[in-house]
């Protein structure tokens, strides 16, 4: 696992990633991060996306927690990461980032948080927003092609 530190945040995780895949010789690369982790989030998903060397972007604005919480509940509402993290907090009361086995607590609400997510992708080309508005995310599909993987 790689993980982006210091001024370059999201984008320099990035550019990990994608080096890493050139030098490692690896079929797929994703990367995770949230808005609140860069000061330029387009940017960062857009450089996952770019020709040369290609990675996923499991992107979520404002925040991973987001993808969390549609575990638990939709929303399409512009919600800060404060307010994504209190309203997680009501559905796994003592949540913290960096300790609490998440993983564990979702598994069986996976599919609804997938459902929520692409709900989440309509609602915002219905409306034509960009991709990564807030709030939106990329982790289902991240999630969906490991589900993959698993079945092969």
């Amino acid at each position: 696992m790689l993980k982006g530190k210091g001024t370059g945040g999201a984008e320099q995780l990035v550019r990990k990633a994608k080096r890493a895949k050139r030098e490692e010789d690896f079929d797929d690369v994703w990367c995770v991060f949230g808005c609140d982790q860069c000061a330029n989030f387009d940017d960062a998903v857009g450089l996952c996306a770019s020709k040369r060397d290609a990675v996923g972007a499991a992107a979520s604005n404002p925040c991973v927690e987001l993808w969390f919480l549609l575990h638990f509940e939709y929303t399409s509402a512009p919600l800060s990461t404060r307010e994504v993290q209190r309203r997680l907090a009501a559905h796994i009361p003592g949540y913290d980032k960096s300790s609490t086995p998440v993983y564990s607590l979702l598994e069986d609400r996976q599919p609804a948080a997938i459902a929520n997510a692409e709900r989440l992708r309509s609602y915002h080309s219905d409306a034509g927003n960009k991709e990564t508005e807030t709030p939106s995310t990329r982790m289902h599909v991240l999630v969906q092609s490991l589900t993959r993987l698993t079945e092969d």
